[in-house]
C-alpha cells in the first residue's frame, strides 16, 4: 500500500547534512571508488542493500546502489538505479533517497520517487504515482505493500493510502482512512500504524489490523514531536522530543503492548514538560530520527546531532552505545539504525555506515572505498 500526506516529511528535514556532500555531474565518470550512502536496508545478519551517491577518485558522482552478501564486509555495485530531477533548490538525488528490500529479490527506491525490483536490484522498474505526490516510505503489511505519499509544500493535500500486491498489479487507493492520519508508517506484529513524526501533527495514531478498518488511538506526545520503534512481537516505544536548538531536545520515552490504546511512561529527561522531574535515564540532547527494536526489552535509537543510544530494559534506561570518535562527522550525528537481532546492526551517520556484531561496539564498512570527505579513524 500507498499513503500520501500533506507537508514536508518532518523527520527527513531535520537530518543533518553528510560530511562530504557530492552534487551531480556531468563529467564523464572513471571507474567508482566508493559509495556515499543515503539509505540502508538488511533482511538478516549477511543481505544488505545501499543507495547513495557512486563516486570516482576525482569526486565526480553518480547515483548508486550496491550489495553485501556477508554483513557489509564486502559489496558489490549493482546496475545504476533510475533517477529525476529534483526540484529547484533540493539537494540532488539520491542524498534524501531510501531503499527498502521485502525479500532477496523485491526491494523498492523511493523518496521522492518510487521505483521496483524484483531481482535483487540488477533492474528498476519506475512505479507511477499521483501527479504531484511525493513517496516517503514503504512498508510491507497484509501480503501487501504500503507506502507514504507527501506532497510539496507549495501544493499541500490530505493525506491518502494506496495499496500494491506482491504481484505488481497497478496501485489502488485505500478508502475509510481517518483525517490526517500521518506521513509516517509503522508494522507493529499485526497493525499498521500511521504517524505523524512532527509537534504539528495531529496527536493520535491512525491503527489497522486488516488494512480496512481503521481507529484513532491517542499519542503520549500531543504537542510535542515523536519517533515510534516496534518489536516484531508489536510492543512499541514512542520517544516524544522538543527540539529547543543547538543539539538540544529534551524527552520522554514511552511503551504499548496493545498498539498504543495504552502507554505508560519509562523515562524521561529533564526540562521535558513545565514541572517536571527525570524519570530512569534518556539523554537530554539529539533529536530522535530512527529506533530499532529486535526484542520488546532491546531498542537502539538514533539521534541527529547526537550518537546512538541504547536500552535492554524497554527504554527506562538509555545508555550511550559504543560508535567510533567518527561516527558523527561535524557534529551531524546518526541518521539511520537498523537490527536483525540482538548482536548484528547497522547504522548510518553524517560519518559513513557503521556495523556492530556484538549489539555494542561499531566499526566503520567502506562501501566499494574509503570516503574521502568522512573522518579519519
Amino acid at each position: 500500500m500507498l499513503i500520501a500526506a500533506c507537508g514536508p516529511n518532518a523527520s527527513a528535514a531535520a537530518k543533518p547534512r553528510p560530511s562530504a556532500t557530492p552534487g551531480p555531474t556531468t563529467t564523464a565518470l572513471g571507474a567508482i571508488a566508493y559509495l556515499q550512502p543515503a539509505s540502508a536496508s538488511f533482511l538478516d545478519d549477511r543481505h544488505g542493500w545501499v543507495v547513495g551517491h557512486a563516486c570516482d577518485a576525482q569526486g565526480n558522482c553518480r547515483p548508486g546502489v550496491a550489495e553485501t552478501s556477508d554483513g557489509g564486509a564486502t559489496w558489490t555495485e549493482l546496475a545504476a538505479p533510475p533517477q529525476r530531477p529534483m526540484p529547484a533548490g533540493q539537494d540532488p538525488w539520491p542524498s534524501t533517497a531510501a531503499i527498502r528490500f521485502t525479500s532477496l529479490t523485491d526491494g523498492w527506491l523511493f523518496s521522492p520517487f518510487l521505483a521496483h525490483t524484483v531481482d535483487g536490484g540488477g533492474t528498476w522498474t519506475m512505479v507511477s504515482v499521483p501527479a504531484g505526490n511525493l513517496v516517503t516510505d514503504v512498508v510491507t503489511f497484509d501480503a501487501s505493500v504500503w507506502a507514504v505519499m507527501n506532497c510539496s509544500a507549495e501544493t499541500p493535500c490530505a493525506a491518502t493510502l494506496w495499496r500494491v500486491s506482491p504481484a505488481g498489479d497497478p496501485l489502488q487507493p485505500v478508502g475509510g482512512l481517518p483525517a490526517d492520519p500521518g506521513t509516517q508508517a509503522l508494522v507493529a506484529g499485526s497493525r499498521l500504524l500511521l504517524y505523524g513524526p512532527s509537534a504539528e501533527q495531529p496527536g493520535y495514531l491512525a491503527v489497522t489490523s486488516d488494512g480496512r478498518s481503521w481507529a484513532h488511538v491517542q499519542s503520549p506526545c500531543a504537542r510535542a514531536s515523536q519517533q515510534l520503534g516496534s518489536s516484531p512481537s508489536g510492543n512499541l516505544i514512542d520517544v516524544c522530543w522538543e527540539a529547543v536548538g543547538g543539539g538540544w531536545g529534551p524527552k520522554a520515552a514511552w511503551s504499548s503492548t496493545d498498539g498504543g490504546s495504552h502507554w505508560k511512561l519509562k523515562s524521561r529527561s529533564a526540562g521535558f514538560a513545565s514541572g517536571s522531574g527525570p524519570v530512569g535515564r534518556i539523554p537530554q540532547t539529539g533529536y530522535p530520527n530512527d529506533i530499532a527494536m529486535p526484542t520488546p526489552l532491546d531498542g537502539w535509537m538514533s539521534l541527529g546531532r547526537e550518537n546512538l543510544y541504547e536500552t535492554h530494559d524497554g527504554g527506562i534506561n538509555w545508555a550511550p552505545s559504543a560508535v567510533p570518535g567518527q561516527f558523527g562527522g561535524n557534529a551531524g550525528g546518526a541518521e539511520q539504525v537498523i537490527f536483525v537481532d540482538v548482536r548484528h546492526g547497522w547504522a548510518r551517520s553524517s560519518g559513513g555506515l557503521f556495523r556492530t556484531t556484538d549489539g555494542h561496539t561499531w566499526s566503520r564498512v567502506n562501501i566499494l572505498g574509503p570516503v574521502p570527505g568522512y573522518d579519519a579513524p
